[in-house]
Formats: C-alpha cells, sequence, structure tokens
C-alpha cells in the first residue's frame, strides 16, 4: 500500500514540475501563490509593479486573480477589476514570455457580455454601448448581441419625426457585381504587416473586419464594419470548395446561436487545404492549416465559409 502511495506521489509530483517547466521562475510563484490565495497572489502582483519588474506577468496575474474572486463573491467589482487588468496586460505583452490560459480569458469575455447584457436590460443604453466598445478594444472581436446594442442606442438618441408621403414609390434597384479574385488578393497583401488598430479600416491601421471591408472595397463593394453583420452576406460554402476572396469567420455555437469572434479572408486552397489572411492582433498576417498558430487555435474555432461576389451579395457601391 506504502508502495502505491508513493508511485501516486511521484506521479503527481512529475506532473507538477512537467508542467511548471514551461513556466517562468517569476510566473510559476504567482501561479501557485494563485492556487493557495487569490489575495496573496494579488499583493505579490502589486510588488511587482511597484517594482517596475517584468509588467505584462503581475497584471496578467492581477486579472485572472480578481476573476477568481468575481467567481467566488459574485461581485460586479471584482470583474470590472479583472478588465482593467486585462487591458493593462495586453498593453506590456508586445515582447513577454508569459504563458497564457486561453481558456480563462475566454471565460472572462464571457462574463464581461453577460454584464453587458444586464446593463442592457436595464435600458442603459449608452453605457451598453460604451462597454461594448471596450469589449471590442479588449478581445478583438464584438460582443455577441453587438448590433442590437448599437440600434438600440441609436433608436434612444432619435426623435421621431413624421413620415412624408410620396406619390411615386422609389424603386429598390439591386446591383450585382463581378469581383475579381486576383484583385482582391492583390490589395490584400498590400496591407501585409499593417498593424492591428480598433476600428481601423485604412491602410494606417485595420482590424479583423475593418481589414475585410478595406479589401472589398478596394473592389467597389461595400460591406459593413462587423464580423457578425459581414456573416449576413452571401452564401454558404464548404472549406473543400471555397477560394479566394471567400470570408471565414471563427467564433463559438451554442444553443443561443452563433458568437462571432474574427473574420478573415480566404488566401488560398490546395485541394481542401486552406490558407487565410486576416488582421488579428498582431497585425495583417497570412497563415493556414498545417501550421501551429492555425491548428492550435484558429481551426478550433472554426464556424463557416461566406462567398460574396455573386447575386446574393447584399450591400454594392460601384463608386
Amino acid at each position: 500500500m506504502k508502495g502505491l502511495v508513493y508511485i501516486l506521489f511521484f506521479l503527481v509530483l512529475s506532473s507538477f514540475t512537467a508542467v511548471s517547466q514551461t513556466f517562468s521562475k517569476e510566473q510559476a510563484k504567482l501561479e501557485k501563490l494563485l492556487v493557495k490565495s487569490p489575495d496573496r497572489c494579488i499583493r505579490k502582483s502589486n510588488r511587482l509593479i511597484e517594482k517596475g519588474k517584468g509588467m505584462a506577468l503581475p497584471y496578467y496575474y492581477l486579472t485572472r486573480a480578481n476573476y477568481q474572486k468575481y467567481t467566488e463573491l459574485g461581485k460586479t467589482s471584482y470583474l470590472t477589476n479583472s478588465l482593467r487588468r486585462y487591458g493593462r496586460y495586453q498593453k506590456y505583452n508586445k515582447n513577454s514570455n508569459v504563458v497564457v490560459d486561453q481558456k480563462i480569458i475566454n471565460d472572462l469575455s464571457t462574463a464581461y457580455e453577460v454584464r453587458i447584457t444586464e446593463i442592457l436590460e436595464k435600458k442603459k443604453y449608452s453605457k451598453a454601448r460604451k462597454e461594448a466598445d471596450k469589449f471590442s478594444k479588449l478581445f478583438g472581436s464584438d460582443v455577441n448581441n453587438y448590433d442590437q446594442i448599437v440600434a438600440t442606442y441609436n433608436a434612444s438618441k432619435q426623435k421621431p419625426t413624421p413620415k412624408k408621403s410620396s406619390s411615386t414609390p422609389k424603386k429598390n434597384v439591386s446591383n450585382t457585381i463581378s469581383v475579381s479574385e486576383s484583385k482582391l488578393i492583390t490589395d490584400a497583401q498590400s496591407v501585409l504587416g499593417t498593424r492591428y488598430k480598433y476600428g481601423g479600416e485604412t491602410s494606417s491601421g485595420l482590424d479583423c473586419s475593418g481589414f475585410t471591408k478595406y479589401v472589398y472595397k478596394k473592389s467597389g463593394v461595400n460591406i459593413p464594419h462587423s464580423a457578425k453583420s459581414q456573416s449576413k452576406l452571401g452564401t454558404l460554402v464548404s472549406k473543400e470548395d471555397c477560394k479566394t476572396g471567400d470570408l471565414i469567420f471563427f467564433g463559438s455555437k451554442s444553443n443561443n446561436g452563433y458568437h462571432f469572434q474574427h473574420v478573415g479572408m480566404i488566401y488560398a486552397n490546395d485541394n481542401g487545404k486552406i490558407k487565410i489572411i486576416h488582421c488579428p492582433n498582431s497585425g495583417v498576417c497570412i497563415e493556414g492549416e498545417g501550421e501551429p498558430s492555425y491548428d492550435m487555435y484558429w481551426n478550433k474555432r472554426f464556424l463557416f465559409i461566406k462567398r460574396l461576389n455573386n447575386n446574393n451579395l447584399l450591400t454594392t457601391k460601384t463608386k
């Protein structure tokens, strides 16, 4: 029996050692403190910040410790503190070697979404819009009900105006446009390396849906600046049949529908093995199946692919 206990102890110790080897020495200490007590982890992280040591690391653990306190106590102030620290972590995380638990970050974004929905339900439209914009800056994607928040906010600011009657109703003219794949890819390649900028849709800075909007606008096609809104355009195509210029969407799916986190553009399709060109937080780049950065993150969040250059294109602009 003692022999079995020793074996189990050795396996647990070996497992912990293997995990801790992926951390820096300082991160391993903070990880242990977080497990023991989030309050001790917060105090230690604040001391590191006061000393100006590896700012990304203490802000990351302040994010996690405050979020853990929020899950335990349910106080909104801890969620607010966690989100603020996460923003600071992002500011200092350009060249850090912090090992991030992406699941916790996803849980944090979900908790923020719930909080924004609660604010909207209380009819605090201005605050809901403000928080929705903060969400986009923090997590690089729109909150799940972003379109509803914006529409509700805009409606709350508008005064009703009397409708004018017209003897001759306007005709709805739907234009279709043929988009050149080669032009789409040339225009996309022209902004390779462009930095990520929240809300950006010019060559001086782009976000994910701003990038696809920019590329299509170069071909005379005007699409909305929102991954969720862009997902409503065009028609579905399979991964095997997709081609250059198709839009590819990433996120998650639940009983409430799709949660769109990101959009990119198909760069190439080699017998079903795809490459995409897109603008994540690191800026405009090309990556695809078979590469660790794609397989370990984006492939797990793949939702579907849409084709816009056909009769189902909803918004066109020829000038």
